[in-house]
């Protein structure tokens, strides 16, 4: 129901460091490890108003805001974008309802433990470290996407900071942001708009949570324009033929998506748990959310901060992105 296990995961097989042939099953061996190590905090966990604060700090939470009396802002969903932007139909829904139940499912009772767990007794500045990490790796695809879209203000601003961030704060602090140097992501699915691709319907996909058919090709493109994946391996370039990558290393790459996954997934307890209160129905009201975060997305009108108070409203650009109605 997030972007969970974000941009990730089928199967298939490649060569091993030995030159023989290895199920890719066995490539999951590291997250069947962690998982279980951290979920055997979840009988002691602590009440989420005694858990620390890092989870409102800067990061990749979900963008929402809410009124004093808890209703959630989508009277502006118009003001975003019509139809030539996202598609709001849901043509595939009995799927995607069965979908988003499974993943409901494995979030209340395998991620959302292992999240409280982690924002609770990580210390503040290893989380920090985990999410400026996570996100000096994602500079790359967003500089690429940059470029495509023509967008040579923002690829300037991204390469900067990817230089800076990493010479500097060797991947793990953001010393630029401190100089102005803000960041803002850009992925393929929105390359795909600003070129005037249609998004198609709304899709749940397994694990991965919302998007639409559009997005979801863009996922595959931003894994070959993501340099990391080359050294880690993915199961795209693994069925284009590409095998580079030693067994070894593809470790890594699973460490990157558990990090990604759970930095997520700790910033929106709150925010989700909410939004799961206050909605008659979840399915819908995710859904709804998602399609007018994404909107934001795709126009450069998606603000970062805090995901939910009681003061806060969202702030949009007057100038928006121009995105072509087809």
């Amino acid at each position: 129901m997030l972007k969970l296990a974000v941009h990730h995961g089928e199967a298939a097989q490649t060569a091993g460091s030995k030159g023989h042939k290895s199920p890719r099953l066995r490539r999951l061996a590291p997250l069947a490890l962690i998982v279980p190590l951290l979920g055997s905090g979840c009988a002691w966990l602590p009440d989420l108003e005694e858990t620390n604060r890092y989870a409102y700090g800067p990061g990749n939470g979900f963008q929402l805001a809410s009124m004093a009396d808890g209703e959630y802002i989508a009277s502006d969903i118009a003001d975003v974008g019509g139809d030539d932007v996202i598609s709001t139909g849901d043509p595939l829904e009995p799927f995607n309802r069965f979908m988003f139940a499974i993943n409901d499912t494995l979030d209340i009772f395998i991620l959302k433990p292992i999240a409280v767990t982690y924002r609770r007794w990580a210390p503040d500045l290893l989380q920090e470290v985990v999410d400026n990490f996570v996100t000096n790796l994602s500079e790359p695809v967003t500089f690429a996407n940059a470029l495509l879209q023509g967008d040579w203000e923002h690829a300037e601003t991204t390469g900067s900071r990817f230089l800076i961030n990493s010479a500097i704060g060797f991947g793990m602090f953001d010393p630029a942001t401190g100089l102005g140097l803000e960041h803002r992501r850009e992925d393929f699915g929105q390359t795909a708009a600003v070129w005037g691709a249609p998004s198609g319907p709304y899709l749940v996909l397994p694990l991965l949570g919302p998007s639409t058919v559009r997005s979801t090709l863009g996922r595959g493109v931003d894994m070959f324009l993501d340099p990391f994946q080359y050294f880690t391996g993915n199961t795209v370039l693994d069925i284009a033929g590409v095998d580079i990558v030693d067994d070894d290393y593809e470790t890594l790459g699973y460490g990157r998506t558990f990090a990604e996954v759970l930095t997520f997934r700790s910033q929106n307890i709150d925010t989700l748990d909410q939004v799961r209160a206050d909605a008659i129905d979840y399915y819908a009201r995710i859904r709804s959310l998602w399609i007018q975060q994404r909107r934001r997305e795709i126009l450069n009108e998606a603000s970062e901060g805090p995901r939910v108070s009681d003061d806060v409203t969202p702030e949009v650009s007057t100038a928006p992105r121009q995105v072509s109605a087809n």
